[in-house]
């Protein structure tokens, strides 16, 4: 899955399967996105439970919570958002090193809702065991037009850099004909209109916006644990 698609890209260049293939494109749509993600994208560090990052009630029964900042992003870099794109680490309370959980009680069964944060788990989380989830904050929701448009555009830069298209023209100066080749003008407009995009996705924080602030202190707490 992806944030667009091959007919999205051809739709605002024009570009055709003779000019680039659909198996082409479609591998620069999948590296692109993870250009914009990183872009737009900053990846959390989160202590579950602790009240000023999660919503919901941590007493050893209940499943279903929300994280205060969101929408929920791709962190995995496939297009969409799903259970892979929050990572649970554990220890218990006693232990030093957090472990990255991959089966079992302490992993995630629903992404519920993507744009207000609202996750389950698999089991309650155990009260015997710390956690930290991680996670990418995104400014809009993945699937949201404007993140549609920047992954076209910047696909759209890439397509025709690969396909090295020239612009040509032609002068004639009594019998001497002249060539002047140039870049195609759409290297430049695309990644052009590009950055204006991320300026309106940057600028239409929706929901519950981001502590910048926040972010940075719990990378720093948590740095040597993740390294």
């Amino acid at each position: 899955m992806s944030y667009c698609s091959t007919a999205d890209v051809r739709l605002i260049t024009n570009l055709s399967t003779t000019d680039i293939s659909d198996a082409d494109l479609n591998s620069l749509i999948a590296y692109s996105t993870y250009q914009l993600n990183a872009d737009i994208g900053v990846t959390m560090y989160v202590k579950f439970a602790d009240g000023n990052y999660f919503l919901g009630d941590y007493d050893g029964s209940n499943k279903t919570f929300a994280l205060k900042s969101s929408p929920i992003g791709d962190l995995d870099n496939n297009g969409t958002v799903d259970t892979s794109d929050i990572e649970v680490w554990s220890k218990a309370n006693t232990a030093d090193v957090y472990t990255k959980m991959t089966t079992g009680t302490a992993t995630i069964a629903s992404i519920d809702d993507h744009e207000f944060g609202k996750f389950t788990f698999q089991t309650a989380p155990s009260l015997t065991n710390d956690y930290v989830l991680k996670y990418v904050w995104f400014p809009v929701p993945f699937n949201h037009p404007l993140i549609k448009q920047a992954l076209a555009e910047l696909t759209a830069y890439f397509a025709y850099l690969k396909a090295n298209l020239k612009d040509v023209t032609n002068y004639r100066i009594g019998k001497l004909e002249v060539s002047k080749t140039a870049r195609h003008p759409g290297l430049a407009s695309f990644y052009d209109r590009y950055v204006m995009t991320l300026g309106r996705i940057r600028g239409n924080t929706i929901f519950r916006p981001i502590k910048w602030e926040m972010a940075d202190q719990m990378a720093a707490e948590l740095e040597e644990t993740f390294s």
